[in-house]
């Protein structure tokens, strides 16, 4: 199961769900295996670190997709007032008495 590219927030919710059905899954075989049996325990095991590696992936992919949600300029400093110093506003003392 490999994540898509750009699945969106709601794509990659879907596949945390799904990996963690799947583990839920895998770790009821591992209980239900007989303990003498290694193979089918070394077997299960591998499928556990696999999904673990999927759900870390889809994780870090979707603090990636949220944190794209932001408009471009979003990180760009600017300064609170520009460099001529504040527009005077209209009316009040600024205003001409003519």
């Amino acid at each position: 199961m490999e994540p898509p590219v750009n699945p969106g927030t709601e794509g990659v919710l879907k596949l945390i769900g799904m990996a963690e059905e799947e583990r839920a899954g895998l770790l009821a075989a591992l209980r239900q295996v007989d303990a003498s049996d290694a193979k089918a325990i070394n077997v299960l095991r591998c499928k556990l670190v696999e999904n673990d590696d999927i759900m870390r992936k889809t994780r870090h992919l979707l603090e990636m997709v949220k944190r794209n949600n932001r408009p471009p300029e979003a990180g760009i400093p600017h300064p609170a007032l520009s460099p001529n110093g504040p527009v005077p506003r209209q009316g009040g003392a600024a205003a001409r008495l003519d």
